[in-house]
């Protein structure tokens, strides 16, 4: 998942998946999980 973030084979269906995990984490004030 990281790598494709960083650019690798990203498609629009990671990059939704990566903001929603960034947002619930955040949201849940525990961006480490």
């Amino acid at each position: 998942m990281i790598g494709r973030v960083l650019g690798i084979e990203t498609s629009p269906a990671d990059v939704a998946e990566f903001i929603r995990r960034l947002v619930f984490n955040t949201l849940m004030c525990d961006p480490l999980t």
